[in-house]
């Protein structure tokens, strides 16, 4: 057995539950100095971690194990593997998590109790208490969730077997874990009817349905609504309702209804799998080398000591307004002492925040999206740099997303919420009726623009009115037939409006906008219509065009502005690949970036929670947003469509910022200015390309030389 007093000191401890953690993987000595000493490692930290090392290998020399091999390092790394049949009750509990849904799921219902119950038993346990850290706040809330998952295998399976006042105890116990899961609710709910207490249901569904409304301003799923009208309408003496697969077995194929199917920490690891689970009192018979009870060193909880005020201005007013609140609420259940005032600023927020700044009394946090005004502040020193989250970030988003907030080396903003604007919405029906597919290449699209012309359906529904939408398109035109690299430099003026790219990219945009048959009404009514009128082109009965270039907010028109319905009418793909190479798949986004003007216990706690899954959860599941958190599941979308415009941001290997975004206002975003007056002269006159391009360069030239 290892507890804490085994240990010389608390960072010695650390190291040790950080490499059990992370067992069988070579982890990189910067990564440890990070969990040790967060921020500010000392002068000396790797002599000084060489220092820890060395003592973890002579206590386990002291407990009979061979240091030099069980703990081994090479290439700026150490790797801890420990003997075979070593115990280890974080990762037992995983395993006993993981024994419990397999074998619920294939009806072993008292194999199903005892696994259950250790895993239960085990998570009841606090992780690391006394200890602060991002990993450890990271794998307390790891373990909460898989407690919930664990509860809820142990409740369903009393509920089969027919005990159903243990079954309501074990699902009262998933509600209070995980109170807006619906299949908690559902599973309680069934497991009182089963008791007789029909009653009781009945308040379960109301305590259900006004959280939702309180806290979320949404209502039951359709099948908590449907469980629970059957469950009351059942005869008095009905048995225990069979699991009809209304309510979400706990292993499914594909999408799950709140949680993914877990790997056993062996398999995670690469070991092999313990399995001699038993009731948690025969524990100790379980033993062959030596313990590790990671839960039980030390006590207390940090984050009731954290505590604090945290000003946050911000551009979401209205619906946004209240989905972010909700991310706040549930950062306050972790963090019940820290408040988080919001304040709404709208559209306005850049000068707002710029004004403070000038003033000496900016806000804690502000939500800017606009990279080009982070990068300046950033530069002036404003800022503070989010060194202290670099873990919990890395560990959620891809490098290519972590550089998108990093500015002159340092990581300075988070990408809480991003847009994909590398988009094309069609029209089933028209597709279908032309026999056109929808597009990958760009190619294909102006092969489909001839087939639907064809069938009596212009292609393309372009909004000329609206400046922006225009930019949209060249940008993602240049983007997708030169690369990131290019358009980052034209971005910032250093490839010149009239480079043969840029001129190159404006043909194969007048491709499509010069293309007069298939313009819904021509390019007269193309430079009269704003987006709101593109969308009703293509998608009102019956249609006018068939294809509209935008983002993922074109949804949220075709759904105010007409009837269609999202899959049977209409759905969304990829902008087209133009060229290959490594631009053939780049993304452009636009981007809200969380950025701090001061360091405090408080504001590191909400900024950590904001690069965590349940953070972005928060707000996913109630719509109008996009991630690139690899952690949050697919089941935390609402809808098909949302998944399918958001799931592939995660994994993009290319990503740049609206390059209007970037730019000085007078060029890139101002109405009659720059781009917004020029772009629109190009659709009138798509063959003037050269003259157009003459144009744009001397907007930029002029805007590039004012201030920002």
């Amino acid at each position: 057995m290892i507890d804490e007093t085994h240990f010389p000191g608390r960072q010695s401890r650390l190291l040790f539950a950080y490499l059990v953690a992370e067992a069988c993987r070579a982890v990189p000595r910067d990564e440890l100095a990070e969990a040790l000493w967060a921020e500010a490692p000392p002068a000396t930290w790797d002599k000084a971690l060489s220092v820890l090392v060395s003592k973890l290998r002579g206590l386990l020399a002291d407990r009979g194990v061979d240091g030099a091999h069980a703990l081994t390092g090479a290439f700026g790394c150490y790797r801890l593997d420990l003997p075979e049949g070593t115990w280890v009750d974080v990762l037992a509990a995983t395993d006993a998590a993981h024994e419990a849904e397999q074998a619920i799921a294939s009806g072993e219902l008292e194999r199903t109790k005892a696994a259950a119950s250790l895993a239960a038993t085990l998570l009841d346990r606090p992780f690391l208490p006394g200890e602060e850290g991002e990993w450890v706040e990271e794998k307390r809330r790891e373990f909460a969730d898989l407690r919930e998952r664990a509860l809820t295998a142990l409740a369903e399976a009393c509920l089969r077997s027919g005990e159903a006042p243990e079954a309501v105890q074990w699902a009262e116990q998933t509600v209070t874990l995980a109170p807006f899961r619906e299949t908690g609710y559902r599973r309680l709910m069934e497991a009182h009817v089963a008791s007789g207490n029909r009653a009781e249901a009945l308040r379960v569904y109301e305590q259900c349905r006004r959280l939702l409304a309180d806290e979320l301003g949404t209502y039951p799923s359709p099948e908590t609504e449907s469980i629970y009208r059957e469950l009351l309408e059942a005869p008095v003496d009905a048995s225990v309702p069979k699991n009809t697969g209304r309510m979400a077995p706990l292993v499914v194929e594909g999408e799950q209804s709140g949680f993914a199917p877990l790997k056993s920490a062996d398999e995670a690891r690469g070991r092999r799998r313990w399995r001699g689970y038993a009731a948690p009192a025969l524990i100790g018979l379980l033993v062959a080398a030596f313990a590790v009870p990671m839960f039980s060193f030390g006590e207390g909880s940090p984050n009731s000591a954290v505590a604090g005020t945290v000003t946050f201005d911000g551009v979401w007013t209205g619906a946004e307004r209240v989905s972010f609140e909700k991310v706040i609420t549930a950062f306050n259940r972790l963090y019940p002492k820290v408040k988080v005032k919001y304040t709404p600023v709208g559209a306005n927020v850049t000068t707002i925040v710029a004004t403070a700044v000038a003033g000496g009394y900016p806000p804690d946090m502000a939500d800017l999206p606009q990279p080009g005004f982070v990068k300046e502040l950033a530069r002036q020193g404003h800022l503070k740099p989010l060194t202290y989250a670099r873990s919990t970030i890395r560990k959620n988003f891809t490098p290519v997303w972590q550089q998108l907030g990093t500015f002159d080396g340092k990581l300075y903003a988070l990408v809480f919420k991003a847009a994909n604007k590398s988009l094309l919405w069609y029209n089933v029906r028209a597709f279908r009726a032309a026999r056109a597919a929808p597009p990958k290449t760009w190619t294909q699209l102006l092969a489909d623009a001839k087939l639907l012309v064809a069938a009596g359906v212009p292609a393309y529904s372009i909004a000329g009115l609206d400046g922006w939408t225009l930019t949209d398109l060249f940008e993602n035109v240049y983007l997708r037939t030169y690369g990131a690299a290019k358009y980052r430099a034209l971005a910032a003026h250093e490839i010149k409006w009239t480079d043969p790219t840029v001129v190159h990219a404006l043909q194969i945009m007048a491709q499509v906008i010069g293309d007069r048959a298939s313009l819904a009404g021509g390019i007269a009514a193309a430079l009269q219509s704003g987006i709101t009128d593109s969308v009703r082109n293509a998608f009102s009965t019956p249609p006018k065009a068939a294809i509209v270039f935008g983002g993922d907010f074109v949804a949220s028109y075709i759904r105010s502005s007409t009837r269609a319905k999202s899959d049977t009418d209409f759905k969304a793909v990829p902008f087209p690949t133009i060229a290959p190479g490594a631009g053939s798949n780049a993304v452009e986004i636009g981007a809200d970036l969380f950025v701090t003007f001061r360091d405090t216990p408080a504001i590191e706690a909400f900024v950590k929670f904001l690069a965590t899954a349940p953070a972005a959860e928060a707000w996913a599941r109630l719509g109008g947003f996009g991630t690139a958190n690899t952690n949050v599941p697919p089941s935390a979308y609402p809808d098909a469509m949302t998944r399918a415009i958001e799931l592939p941001l995660e994994t993009v290997t290319s990503v740049v910022f609206d390059m209007s975004d970037e730019q000085p206002a007078a060029f890139g975003s101002t109405v009659g200015q720059g781009e917004w007056e020029l772009f629109p002269q190009l659709l009138a006159n798509p063959s003037h390309v050269k003259r157009i391009a003459t144009e744009l360069e001397a907007s930029a030239t002029a805007a590039y030389e004012k201030p920002k």
